[in-house]
This record gives C-alpha cells, sequence and structure tokens, in this order.
C-alpha cells in the first residue's frame, strides 16, 4: 500500500510539472501565428472583410495564397494596421 501512494504522489507531481510545462508553453511569444487567415486578421484588428478585400487589391498589404486560403505574415500587417 505504501508503495501504491508513493507511486501515486510521484505521478501527482510528474503531473504538476507538465501541467505548468504546459501553461509556460502557451505563454511563449515564439508560438503565436506566424501567419495569419482572414478570419484571424478581421478579429484580430476589428476590421471588416470588405476593407480587408480592398487593402488587398489595392495592394496595401502582403500576402500569399495557399489553395484558395489567402495567407498574412502577422509582423507586415501589424506595422501596417499599426500605422493608422
Amino acid at each position: 500500500m505504501d508503495s501504491e501512494n508513493m507511486n501515486l504522489r510521484r505521478l501527482v507531481s510528474l503531473m504538476e510539472k507538465i501541467h505548468t510545462e504546459i501553461r509556460n508553453l502557451r505563454r511563449h511569444p515564439t508560438l503565436e501565428k506566424k501567419y495569419l487567415d482572414n478570419a484571424d486578421i478581421i478579429q484580430t484588428f476589428n476590421i471588416s472583410a470588405r476593407t480587408l478585400r480592398r487593402m488587398r487589391k489595392n495592394k496595401e498589404i502582403p500576402y500569399g495564397k495557399l489553395g484558395k486560403k489567402y495567407l498574412y505574415s502577422r509582423e507586415m500587417i501589424e506595422k501596417k494596421l499599426n500605422k493608422k
């Protein structure tokens, strides 16, 4: 029985360490998305889909396409939209 309690305590301790590591990883800045899609841009920067389309059409913001999905560099979008 003592052996089981020790194993259980070790397991709980290990789980707490893992939980702490996961929490730290989530806060790590390099884990932020480097590329954003239309929905991300609209939500993050509070602009309309039409504004985003206009900016793309007028080449105001750089973008790429992956299939039918538009992708934007987070860094470039932040620079452009924070200038306004």
